[in-house]
């Protein structure tokens, strides 16, 4: 009796997509193999598969970031040294079902090349100060590519005893849309008591237009609407005691510049 061969074997599906007709979304195929010897099936195996349409130009990934001027550069997002900041993507892939959103575990972060991680977003701390470029990788559901990127500003401010700063957003920055979405806007600050101690923390408030509690931390972000013409939004950082009591507020106001109405 001649033994079975576990060598590989090239399948030419040769006619398939003329006896499928062409395919525009996922669709599940069912394939049998009849395993034979001496002319006589000794056995039927089936394999299913997936079959879709040409996966290119079908995917985009996306690090939303406005477009913001800080002392004359152009830049995304500006956080402190050794503080987390929140990045968020828009992802799109017109072939993944049930409405297109590419899967977090195919997202993955990386900056010049190393890990950061995976998912749909990612809260970096950096160590050093400068510029640094985070990257953005999806992946299809049919393997297609697409990459954004994204700039941070980390600074590591000079502190002055009793005083409360907010780092970012300037007063008076202006930030660009081209769309009414929402705008994120990033907020950094620190606080520094009369003896030099850094501020906690838990001890640093934001506040919103209105009063609106936006949290606590060195870095924050909160969204506002994204309108046509210029609408201005003021911020607070409040820095507090131990026991609550408020021992400063810095405020700021930026300018969102809309399209046309």
């Amino acid at each position: 009796m001649t033994p079975y061969t576990r060598a590989e074997v090239d399948l030419d599906f040769g006619n398939l997509a003329t006896a499928v007709g062409a395919i525009t979304t996922p669709t599940t195929g069912r394939l049998e193999i009849n395993l034979s010897q001496g002319g006589v099936v000794q056995d039927v195996k089936h394999v299913s598969f997936k079959l879709g349409p040409n996966p290119e130009g079908g995917l985009t990934v996306e690090v939303p970031q406005p477009s913001i001027l800080v002392d004359g550069e152009r830049v995304g997002f500006v956080t402190l040294r050794d503080v987390p900041i929140t990045l968020q993507s828009r992802t799109f892939d017109s072939y993944a079902q049930p409405n297109g959103e590419v899967a977090a575990g195919r997202l993955s972060w990386t900056e010049n090349g190393a890990a950061l991680g995976t998912g749909r977003s990612l809260m970096p701390a950096f160590s050093t100060t400068g510029n640094h470029t985070v990257t953005l990788t999806g992946t299809g559901e049919y393997g297609a590519t697409a990459s954004a990127s994204a700039t941070i500003k980390v600074i590591d401010p000079q502190r002055v005893n009793g005083e409360v700063v907010i780092d970012y957003p300037t007063d008076g920055t202006g930030i660009a849309i081209s769309t009414f979405d929402p705008v994120t806007v990033n907020l950094v600050g620190h606080a520094t008591y009369t003896d030099g101690t850094p501020v906690p923390n838990d001890r640093l408030y934001w506040s919103g237009p209105g009063g609106t509690d936006l949290g606590t931390g060195s870095g924050t972000a909160t969204t506002v609407p994204g309108y046509c013409s210029t609408h201005s939004y003021s911020f607070s950082l409040t820095a507090r005691t131990a026991d609550g009591s408020p021992i400063g507020t810095k405020s700021v106001t930026i300018q969102i510049y809309g399209p046309p109405c």
